[in-house]
């Protein structure tokens, strides 16, 4: 659901805080829900501008993968659907699908402005219970939505669903958070035209998740949320894929410093 944009700065060392519940890990009682992003609201494009550069980088590096220059394409937790857009622009066809209906009116709007509403089909629903009709050639879950609002459980019932949702010969790209890379930040803090934002991060090594405390400041009073997100080391998200029958690496290369892109294939009968 999220794209990149300016600096977020990260201080401080670990912490083990308890993630879940009130108290120790400032929970407001809505950590498995959308509400860190009907938090932002129309505020959510200043937060995290979209990064054309860094965009097309990504989209290379996926089409790179595929080896193929154009296909049918899933974007899950497309959020904005900055990766939509630009597999459209390059001939993809692709359904967009999140569960956040701001974000996904902006994706409409920006679609029919640049001429690419028959290429992008917009669907509302939540990636966890999503069933793909048909079999596309690159399934992509990006922007460290992975395991948001969920747990192990449900991230491996995920990866076991599309299955279903991916070609033999397709590829399911998925962006996965390093916690180790993020081991020493517990706290984010971000101004960006028409207000701030403050995280705190609460790591559970049990569950391999991270909790976050998020303060949203504006020209009215704070307002707060918090969210869940699975988090796990790469040879746990390894072993994870391959439980759901794939073949997991990841990439040699991907443009962000606190996560990994892991390309998966199916494994042979």
């Amino acid at each position: 659901m999220t794209a990149p944009g300016g600096p977020v700065t990260g201080t401080g060392g670990p912490d083990t805080g308890t993630p879940g519940a009130p108290g120790g890990s400032g929970c407001t009682g809505d950590c498995s829900g959308t509400g860190f992003f009907d938090l932002l609201g129309e505020t959510y494009d200043s937060y995290r501008p979209p990064d054309a550069a860094r965009t097309r980088q990504e989209v290379d590096l996926l089409a790179a993968a595929c080896a193929r220059p154009v296909g049918t394409a899933v974007d899950l937790m497309c959020g904005q659907g900055r990766h939509s857009l630009e597999l459209a622009r390059r001939g993809w066809r692709v359904t967009a699908v999140d569960r956040v209906a701001g974000l996904l009116g902006l994706l409409g709007e920006r679609a029919r402005a640049q001429g690419l509403g028959d290429l992008v089909d917009i669907v509302r629903a939540d990636a966890f219970e999503f069933r793909h009709t048909g079999r596309a050639d690159l399934v992509a879950l990006l922007g460290n939505s992975f395991g948001f609002a969920a747990d192990r459980a449900a991230c491996a019932g995920l990866l076991n669903a599309l299955t279903a949702a991916t070609a033999a010969d397709g590829l399911l790209a998925v962006e996965v958070f390093d916690p180790v890379r993020r081991a020493d930040r517990h706290l984010w803090s971000k101004r960006f035209p028409g207000g701030s934002l403050t995280k705190r991060r609460h790591w559970d090594p049990v569950g391999s998740t991270e909790h976050m405390r998020v303060d949203l400041a504006g020209t009215g009073p704070t307002r707060s949320t918090c969210y869940r997100q699975y988090t796990p080391p790469a040879e746990e998200f390894v072993a994870l894929a391959g439980g759901a029958g794939w073949r997991a690496r990841p990439a040699a290369a991907w443009p962000s410093n606190d996560s990994t892109l892991f390309l998966l294939r199916r494994e042979a009968p």
